[in-house]
């Protein structure tokens, strides 16, 4: 069978994408008589999340350092996996590229576009970064997560093709069998996460928080801190306060909770999108071109459920008035998630339709 490049790294919400399209290439449904095969660089992220799927890891580097030699050395490094890809493609040239994110997806891109591979490229946030503001002129179709996506150049406009962002499936099968074991709680259930790694800065927020509330269960994932962070707590007797260094089944988490807080980031607004329940969303100030921010904004524009945006210093202000109205809010609504709903679109398929018609 013919192949179809996924190329992505750097991030899990990028692999992750990539794979969730490998993993509808490969069941054959949406488009048939093709294989996947990734691409990635050598981050440790890009080796554990691509284990035993069949992939090519690259020695590339991003261009974000102003140091001449350091560019200089980069650009040689990624044109030597340029070479390399231009050659593996020349033995076995691909049917289709598609380019989930990272600056991997730069020397492949481009090695497909000398060869006239048919490219794509899936832009996750709500701003595009340098790697696809670039490879943009090269594509026959942009696939994007949010509707007004900002930073593309004019001539991408109308190649823009909204999808949303693909999630694998295992995702769908877990969020169902949480459904369908969720069970009825008296407790007003909040649920706190800042990506695997945890977030500093709303850990600190919410340990300062504890002592200005009542009665709340709260499950914190707090990362890779000390176990013994929350040791020296006073938790008041009210408060059932749980921390978690990560969160194994995640899903089953979102269908326990009343209220989510956590960051903005793609992956995570993606599965949001799904489990369609309040969320209080605490942008990560420092992401590229801010845009966790705008992520965050379009997404709750977009929302047809609660969605708070509010930055660790609204939130903390007056002894946490801001955080205490939205818990009170979400208390005495009855705006939760009906599991009835219909899905939202699923991004593999709509991208693989239109991939379709190209291979």
């Amino acid at each position: 069978m013919k192949k179809i490049v996924l190329c992505a790294g750097g991030t899990g919400g990028h692999i992750n994408a990539a794979i969730a399209l490998g993993e509808k290439i490969s069941a054959q449904t949406e488009i048939k008589n093709f294989t996947p095969f990734y691409i990635s660089g050598q981050r440790p992220l890009d080796y554990k999340l691509f284990k035993d799927k069949n992939t090519l890891h690259l020695n590339v580097q991003g261009l974000g350092s102003k140091r001449p030699i350091y560019v200089l050395k980069t650009l040689f490094k990624n044109l030597l996996a340029f070479i390399q890809i231009l050659k593996l493609f020349l033995k076995d040239r691909p049917a289709a590229i598609i380019g989930a994110g990272g600056y991997v997806c730069g020397p492949v891109l481009i090695a497909g576009f000398f060869l006239g591979v048919p490219l794509f490229i899936l832009e996750q946030n709500s701003v595009a970064g340098l790697t696809n503001k670039l490879l943009s002129f090269f594509v026959k179709k942009v696939f994007i997560h949010f509707e007004n996506t900002k930073g593309l150049p004019t001539s991408a406009q109308k190649k823009l093709i909204l999808s949303g962002n693909p999630i694998r499936a295992e995702f769908y099968d877990q969020l169902e069998n949480a459904l369908a074991k969720q069970q009825a709680s008296t407790a007003f259930n909040i649920l706190v996460f800042g990506g695997s790694l945890g977030a500093t800065s709303i850990n600190e927020m919410i340990r300062n928080f504890l002592k200005f509330t009542r009665d709340l269960h709260i499950k914190h994932q707090v990362g890779n801190e000390s176990k013994n962070s929350s040791a020296s707590l006073d938790v008041p007797a009210s408060i059932q306060y749980e921390t978690y260094p990560y969160f194994d089944k995640i899903i089953e988490e979102y269908i326990w909770s009343n209220l989510m807080i956590c960051r903005s980031g793609a992956s995570t607004i993606a599965e949001l999108r799904l489990v369609r329940k309040p969320v209080l969303l605490i942008p990560y100030p420092y992401a590229t071109h801010n845009h966790q921010w705008h992520n965050a904004k379009m997404f709750q524009a977009e929302a047809k459920f609660p969605v708070y945006v509010h930055t660790v210093e609204e939130l903390s202000k007056n002894n946490y008035e801001l955080l205490l109205n939205i818990i009170a809010q979400q208390k005495n609504s009855q705006t939760y998630r009906n599991s009835n709903e219909n899905r939202v679109m699923v991004a593999e398929n709509i991208i693989l339709k239109e991939v379709k018609k190209y291979v």
